[in-house]
């Protein structure tokens, strides 16, 4: 008969003892080649009744194994990586126990975990090597109430009754580690090996030993003792040692970085994991071979090569092969070395700054920096980037989302490099042009769109702007690149070039905004040098305008280039009316706007709907025009300025204000500035004495819109266009006989060319005359409804200055005109 009662409870109740041990008994030889251990019982009866009991927990411990495998796989395939690590259950053992915590234990149950024990320390040949280190076992548990938690032992810790509850403990504790490595003697290094309680078991009378939780050594980790062995590892060190740096997929409170117990012993920081180790093993090898840090390097070089982790040989096979798994992504990465990451469809050069973060197996977190400008220099600006780990055993290194760049192809480093030199050769040539979709791709720009790369005037108007926001934290240890790199630096390295940003911000001149912009898409200006040569006007003109403007360029550049030199007085007042104003005045479509191109300068174009009509926010525009047009050296064009050139008058005081603030401002502005109307007959008279040339660009004649026709025939030729010149070029002279200007002209050709693409022919004469046709018909109808043209408005409002007509008419003329105007621009 089997005595009653629970069994646990019979056997602590007997006196029983329960310790797993390695199965070295000829009667049980088939549960030791399984790796289970067996129940260790007293002789006699108590000896029988263990035995009996310990067949019935094998046969639940085997159960329990195969349920637990199975959530592991199921737990696998549904977060795609691989599971937790799981510690099968033991039976115990059955031989007899030695030993017993007389402090804590109520009972020990001790289990063959694969773990070392402290013979390490012992039963090793008394070499240098074993003599200067010590391993010690470290146990962390998720309970709170567990008295042993972070505890340092002695021997590898088993499972023990401490407070009704199963956790792992030792019955040699390390209570005083200082005092513990004085009296062991000489000690370079000690060894922790990390043990994992997994879960606090509580015992209850009706639980069978089978629940019994196996412990998991995590990793080991090195503290380092001497002062030799400390300062050598801090010389070879290519980053900080951190406990936190790989983790295995667990999220265990004692992984997380901590000082190492031995901090005042030593000037050690922290404790180096086998990440560290890892990234190490060269360097450290190299070093003990040449004798750099003594027998103290060298007993840590024997013991890292006599216990390797087994991480290295799976990491070391599969990056040898360009392949990495969810196990080994973290291992890949290294601090302060260079990451390539993919952003769409960019690749961003970037510097890891710290050991890959993240808890789980499917999510990695890298900390990184690359390089920004803020206009005077080049500042480090945060990056985190998100990794997924993948999904299958393996996969190329490359099609991760973000990868060290020594695993990068030759034709990725180019293209950082290149990249990168040009970001850096913009910083000195603020005009560009622009082609294609902006860095956000809301937007594409057509091509030839002009705009200024300039950082200093962005952040003076756009400071909290997110482009400077840089990094404000201090340089971590290890990090030997610079903080900041001034603007005067003319060649970077070639690391430092590959991390300058894809991306650069600069001001569209058409569309008055900033915009950031794609590296890629900047070209250089290309000039229409032939347009102010085929302009239609008398040469007399075309000489005077070309003397005006490239002599004033002439001598922008070398008052820039050569600051020192007395400039040019022009007034009796320094700083007073050393612009160059011009007014060009005519019809429309005689090429007023185009002659803003010889200079080949920026043009900025200034509307009346930009600068608006209150006073005083007319005054702040112009004032922040006239300063971006003398900082860029631009070419401003203020085009149809009627209503600020208009005379003043006794009743509209608003146009006066208007008019006092335009002509106040341009007083000191030391520039070139183009001034375009068609209405000069309304002029201000304080406005003749202030512009230096006047030209008058006059409505074209038959001749000249025959010019014009051959000259966008040209265009069409050399732009390889599928079109039937000589039927249209004879009948050029019946195209030029129509009253059109040269906008109209370029009209007639687009539409002609758009209706001929519709109808998938070749462009012809009957195209380019249907397009004149309907240009024609919108003129007749303006005629009939009796608005005036150009010239008899003029004629018109002259006379009404000089007195001959009523005032009443002349606001008639003044709406005729302004309807007139509408009808044009629609």
């Amino acid at each position: 008969m089997m005595p009653s009662g629970p069994p646990l409870a019979q056997a602590e109740a007997e006196g029983v003892e329960y310790t797993i041990s390695e199965d070295r008994s000829a009667g049980h030889a088939a549960a030791a080649e399984s790796g289970f251990a067996q129940l260790a019982a007293p002789s006699g009866p108590k000896k029988e009744h263990a035995l009996e009991y310990y067949h019935e927990q094998l046969t639940l411990l085997e159960k329990q194994n195969k349920k637990r495998l199975a959530l592991a796989r199921a737990e696998q395939d549904m977060h795609g990586g691989p599971a937790m690590p799981v510690g099968l259950l033991r039976p115990p053992n059955h031989e007899a126990a030695t030993g017993e915590d007389e402090t804590e234990s109520q009972g020990t149950v001790t289990d063959p975990t694969g773990l070392p024990h402290d013979g390490d320390n012992d039963t090793e040949s008394n070499t240098e090597s074993n003599r200067l280190r010590v391993v010690l076992y470290r146990v962390a548990c998720s309970s709170r109430n567990h008295k042993c938690d972070d505890r340092i032992y002695e021997g590898a810790p088993s499972n023990k009754l401490i407070d009704k509850a199963l956790h792992l403990a030792h019955s040699a504790p390390v209570s005083d580690l200082g005092i513990f490595i004085a009296n062991r003697g000489p000690t370079a290094f000690v060894v922790y090996r990390e043990v994992y309680c997994g879960s606090s078991v509580e015992v209850r009378s009706s639980l069978p030993l089978s629940n019994l939780c196996a412990a998991q050594q995590v990793q080991e980790t090195v503290s380092a003792v001497s002062g030799e062995l400390h300062a050598t590892l801090q010389r070879l060190s290519k980053f900080a040692p951190d406990r936190g740096a790989y983790n295995r997929g667990h999220d265990y409170r004692h992984m997380h970085p901590r000082t190492s117990p031995l901090n005042r012993l030593s000037n050690s920081p922290s404790e180096y994991s086998p990440y560290f180790f890892y990234h190490h093993r060269e360097v450290i090898k190299q070093a003990a071979t040449v004798g750099l840090g003594g027998e103290s390097l060298n007993a840590l070089w024997s013991y890292l090569q006599r216990h390797p982790d087994p991480m290295y040989a799976r990491c070391d096979e599969l990056f040898a092969q360009g392949q990495v798994s969810a196990d080994t992504l973290p291992w890949l990465f290294q601090p302060n070395k260079m990451v390539v990451c993919k952003e769409g469809p960019l690749e961003v050069a970037y510097v890891l700054r710290d050991v890959p973060k993240g808890g789980t197996s499917n999510a990695v977190e890298l900390d990184c920096w690359y390089w920004a400008y803020d206009g005077n220099a080049l500042q480090r600006k945060d990056k985190k980037v998100k990794l997924t780990a993948p999904t299958y055993d393996s996969i190329p290194i490359r099609q991760l989302s973000a990868y060290p760049l020594q695993y990068a192809n030759d034709e990725t480093r180019q293209r950082l490099f290149e990249r990168g030199g040009r970001f850096w050769e913009l910083r000195n040539t603020p005009h560009v042009s622009y082609e294609g979709p902006d860095y956000q791709g809301e937007r594409v720009y057509p091509w030839d769109s002009r705009c200024m790369i300039d950082y200093q005037i962005y952040r003076k108007f756009h400071n909290s702007a997110d482009a400077f926001v840089f990094s404000d934290r201090q340089v971590i240890a290890f990090d030997n690149r610079p903080r900041e790199i001034s603007s005067t630096t003319t060649q970077l390295s070639q690391d430092d070039t590959m991390l300058l940003p894809p991306g650069i911000h600069g001001f569209f001149l058409k569309e008055k905004k900033w915009v950031h912009l794609l590296i890629d898409n900047v070209a250089p200006v290309s000039w229409n040098k032939q347009a102010f040569d085929s302009l239609v006007l008398p040469g007399r003109i075309k000489n005077l305008v070309k003397s005006l403007v490239l002599v004033r360029m002439r001598d922008s550049a070398g008052s820039s280039a050569n600051p020192g030199p007395k400039e040019r007085r022009s007034d009796l007042i320094r700083g007073k009316g050393g612009g160059l104003i011009m007014l060009l005045h005519g019809g429309p479509g005689t090429g007023k706007t185009l002659t803003a191109e010889l200079a080949e300068m920026p043009l900025y174009n200034v509307t009346c709907g930009d600068v608006g009509t209150k006073p005083e926010a007319v005054e702040k525009y112009l004032s922040t025009v006239l300063h971006l047009g003398q900082k860029w050296n631009c070419v401003l064009l203020l085009d149809e300025a009627d209503v600020f050139l208009e005379q003043r008058s006794l009743s509209d005081l608003k146009r006066n204000s208007l008019v006092s603030v335009f002509l106040r401002t341009l007083e000191y502005y030391d520039g070139i500035l183009i001034l375009t109307s068609n209405r000069v007959g309304t002029f201000d008279a304080a406005f003749k004495s202030r512009i230096q040339v006047a030209l008058h660009y006059p409505s074209l004649d038959q001749p000249s819109r025959q010019t014009i026709w051959q000259n966008f025939l040209a265009m069409l030729r050399a732009d390889g266009e599928d079109v039937d010149f000589d039927g249209i070029a004879a009948h050029v002279d019946e195209a030029a006989a129509h009253g059109m200007n040269g906008r109209q002209i370029r009209n007639a050709v687009t539409t002609a060319r758009q209706l001929a693409l519709f109808e998938g022919a070749r462009l012809a004469w009957d195209h380019v005359e249907q397009a004149i046709a309907a240009a024609s018909d919108f003129d007749a109808h303006v005629r009939e409804v009796g608005a005036m043209s150009e010239e008899e408005w003029v004629m018109e409002r002259m006379s009404d200055a000089t007195g001959l007509r009523g005032q009443a008419e002349a606001g008639v003329n003044l709406g005729m005109g302004r309807r007139f105007r509408e009808l044009r621009d629609e």
